[in-house]
């Protein structure tokens, strides 16, 4: 016998199959019963607490220290975000072992870019009044101008022009010499160099007699003798010649006499004037000078002098004092160098004519090279490239991008690197572009821009230098946590016009070269000239000034450079070892001269001149190249894991938590929206189907 169904419960006299769904729905969706689910069921602790509190004191503790740690927990979080988008980086160095190195291109230049020679031919005699250096020093030049000025203030002699036609005499002509204004222009100079015997005002107590010569076209019969009516140089008892306007100064002690129409040569005997050289008087002293000048040279000790070059020796001449008188330092430091000139005037002459000319000027590669070797094996000129300097001329490239294969070396040390001997040709030396000989040496990676005016090294005659490399690979992170780029944001003149790859000194040559033809409206001849581009005359004063003076008068854009030239995101450096040996050695030299006859007939019977040559050896020291990497401190892993740390640190938090939270407040959120339905659709019910019992 079947058992009856078991009685339903029933809800308001309704059996339960019949309640409408939609309240149910509404019963368990009810926002507070998902708080108060939430509070008992959620693994954050805090929470919990404060809602299990048994007491007012006990909700309000556990609540101001969930506030606190809340608090504290989001400046941490502030941290962490502020370090994170200030996007750090560091630098990882290592030394990596490398079975080859690629060899790095050479660039070799003579110190010398013009020969002497040339100054005789057309177009290269333009550049001859430009290369004559200044034989007189300014300084001393103005020293023998301005003692007269002294001593003459310290024996206050009355007016001689006064005096000579009371006592029947014309006017001494060396009591009223005044010195040729051109020397320091704007300065007023008035001297006098010494006094007739007759209106000295310090007469010695014991005369002597004075020999004198006189020469001269016209000679006064009234003229006391040893004077004479005009005289354009003085040789002193010492022989140093006083000429001050034109001529080389003569060394202390030398015989020298100058050629002029008259010249006055005093000999031994007393007489007033120590500015003559003669004995007698009182040494210059510090008097200050009227006008404004300055105090004169120092003077250290107070001797008498017998002649011009013992009156400097004992009074310990100094050139430098003399930058004591304003006139004199001002006019100093004012002038320019020669050798300065000289070399603004080669730069603007290099860039104004066809580079054929100015290599046709310069040291030819095969005289420069007498003797070339890579790896043990021979080279010759037709290894190099050659590419013009505005301040070397003639440089030669060795494994230059386009000019056959890349080197490798698998080898260390200077057998399995580059030899050069080279022939520097000194008798060809122009002074003034060339003080210093020797050769220039710039070692830089392949297909880059040689600048061996800013980055290479000087090797000196009569020695070889060994130059040790070390390969140096950076690499460097782009924005946001670096700077580099592929390429600046202007355009790169050398990478355009040269095919070379992209650097930052490459990049600022050419953006200051762009601000010289926005301002100056002509280009530099120091730097890479774009085509139909007028060039600067450098050794024109006022486009000088305007090019040199662009930093100064336009400091925004000229900063500009800096920001607009990144460094490269790749770039390879040499870090150099040098050193040097004396060479040719003494049974080398037999050899070496040999071997210079037979590789030119220039050479040919000639003698070997140790000053004349030079050796460079580069190579590889080791196969560890370094290598110096930047890499992001830290990236979006670290901030998470950084901040998971800080909210189970201080509200004990975990990622289940979280996600305990986030079903939270989409329950809460589906609640409300429940509730917003409900209020919209009042009393629309859904009726439930009854479920049949079997």
């Amino acid at each position: 016998m079947m058992a009856p169904p078991r009685a339903r419960s029933q809800k308001n006299g309704i059996p339960e199959a019949f309640v409408y769904r939609g309240e149910e729905e509404m019963k368990t969706g009810n926002v507070k019963e998902q708080f108060k689910k939430f509070f008992q069921e959620t693994s954050f602790t805090a929470l919990v607490r404060i809602y299990n509190a048994t007491s007012l004191v006990k909700r309000l503790a556990w609540l101001v220290v969930f506030l606190g740690m809340l608090a504290w927990l989001s400046v941490q979080c502030y941290w962490l975000l502020e370090r994170y988008f200030n996007y750090p980086m560091e630098v990882k160095m290592d030394l990596v072992a490398a079975q080859e190195i690629e060899f790095p291109s050479v660039t070799v230049c003579n110190l010398n870019p013009l020969k002497q020679s040339k100054l005789m031919e057309r177009p290269y005699a333009d550049l001859g009044s430009f290369m004559q250096l200044e034989s007189q020093d300014m300084l001393y030049t103005a020293f023998k101008d301005n003692y007269y000025d002294d001593w003459q203030a310290k024996q206050q002699p009355q007016d001689p022009i006064e005096m000579g036609p009371r006592m029947g005499m014309s006017p001494d002509p060396i009591t009223t010499w005044t010195p040729n204004q051109n020397t320091f222009s704007g300065s007023n100079i008035n001297t006098a160099i010494g006094s007739s015997p007759g209106v000295a005002t310090n007469p010695p107590s014991d005369a002597s007699t004075t020999t004198s010569s006189v020469s001269s076209s016209s000679t006064n019969a009234n003229v006391p003798s040893g004077l004479a009516t005009s005289s354009a140089s003085v040789t002193t008892g010492g022989g140093l010649d006083t000429t001050t306007k034109s001529g080389d100064p003569a060394p202390f002690g030398s015989a020298q006499t100058a050629s002029s129409s008259s010249s006055l040569t005093t000999h031994g005997g007393d007489f007033s004037d120590p500015t003559l050289g003669m004995t007698g008087g009182d040494p210059l002293e510090t008097t200050p000078v009227s006008g404004g000048e300055g105090p004169p040279p120092k003077i250290r000790k107070r001797r008498q002098a017998t002649d011009l070059t013992d009156f400097l020796k004992e009074n310990t001449f100094n050139k430098w004092d003399m930058l004591e008188r304003s006139n004199v330092a001002t006019q100093f430091y004012e002038d320019k160098d020669r050798e300065y000139i000289a070399s603004m005037a080669y730069a603007t002459f290099s860039k104004t004519h066809n580079e054929s000319i100015v290599i046709n000027g310069g040291h030819p590669a095969n005289n420069f090279f007498i003797d070339c070797k890579m790896a043990g094996f021979a080279c010759s000129p037709r290894n190099f490239t050659t590419f013009v300097s505005h301040k070397y001329g003639n440089c030669y490239t060795f494994n230059a991008e386009g000019n056959g294969k890349k080197v490798v070396t698998k080898f260390t040390g200077p057998g399995y690197g580059l030899s050069l001997e080279l022939y520097l040709d000194q008798e060809e030396y122009i002074p003034a572009l060339s003080p210093s000989a020797g050769a220039r040496v710039l070692i830089h990676p392949r297909n880059s821009m040689p600048f061996p005016e800013d980055e290479g090294i000087s090797i000196a005659p009569g020695v070889s230098t060994s130059v040790g490399l070390r390969k140096v690979d950076i690499t460097r992170l782009p924005p946001p946590h670096g700077v580099c780029a592929e390429k600046g944001l202007i355009e790169d003149i050398y990478s355009t016009n040269l095919h070379t790859n992209y650097s930052k000194l490459s990049c600022l040559k050419s953006c200051f070269q762009n601000l010289v033809i926005k301002y100056c409206h002509c280009a530099m001849p120091h730097l890479f000239v774009p085509a139909n581009t007028t060039v600067c005359d450098m050794t024109n004063t006022t486009v000088e000034t305007c090019s040199k003076g662009l930093p100064d008068n336009q400091p925004t854009e000229f900063k500009q450079c800096d920001t607009s030239c990144p460094q490269p995101c790749r770039e390879i450096r040499f870090e150099k070892t040098l050193s040097v040996a004396q060479w040719p050695s003494k049974r080398y030299k037999d050899h070496l001269q040999s071997k210079v006859q037979q590789s030119n007939y220039r050479f040919y019977g000639a003698k070997v001149e140790e000053e004349d040559f030079a050796r460079v050896e580069v190579y590889f020291e080791d196969l560890l190249f370094q290598e110096i990497e930047q890499q992001k401190a830290y990236e979006s892993q670290n901030l998470i894991s950084d901040i998971g740390g800080q909210l189970g640190l201080w509200l004990g938090l975990s990622a289940i938590t979280l996600g305990e939270l986030c079903s939270f407040l989409f329950s809460i959120g589906q609640a409300m929206t429940r509730r917003v339905v409900k209020n919209n659709k009042k009393g629309y019910q859904t009726p439930i189907e009854p479920v049949s019992y079997m």
